[in-house]
């Protein structure tokens, strides 16, 4: 099997849709009573070989280069040819977007909603408006509390 990048646009107008996307976020939260502990152990399971010896690529490949060098012998050749891959991927693709904020699933369903109701003239755009104002207002507030 040969893995091969090819251009995908998501559309004409825009650019390339990113193929690296991060599907594994680790978070260490302004309040957690244990920060330094944890920023050790997401170092040493992200960056330390050992870990990723027995991890053995389980959860995806390597973001690291080194680890992903260091793994490279230990593994079958269609995790090698994965490595490689996205070894490419990393040199082409685009910067990762920002993790959401709080509050941003909720508001993104209200956008979808308001727009099913315009689409099947249940609502005026106006009154979708009003709606998509003052009820992500009310979303965006809760969220930041």
């Amino acid at each position: 099997m040969t893995l091969k990048i090819i251009p995908y646009f998501f559309n004409l107008v825009t650019a390339f849709v990113n193929l690296c996307t991060v599907y594994n976020i680790f978070v260490i939260t302004s309040t957690s009573e244990h920060k330094e502990e944890s920023a050790r152990f997401l170092n040493f399971y992200l960056n330390s070989i050992e870990a990723n010896k027995l991890l053995r690529a389980d959860r995806g490949v390597p973001s690291s280069s080194v680890v992903r060098e260091a793994l490279v012998n230990e593994m079958d050749p269609e995790v090698i040819q994965n490595f490689e891959f996205i070894g490419k991927v990393g040199q082409v693709a685009l910067p990762n977007d920002p993790i959401s904020p709080p509050g941003m699933g909720e508001f993104n369903s209200l956008i979808t909603e308001l727009a099913e109701l315009v689409s099947f003239n249940q609502i005026s755009p106006g009154d979708a408006a009003a709606r998509l104002i003052n009820e992500g207002n009310e979303i965006l507030s809760r969220a930041a509390s």
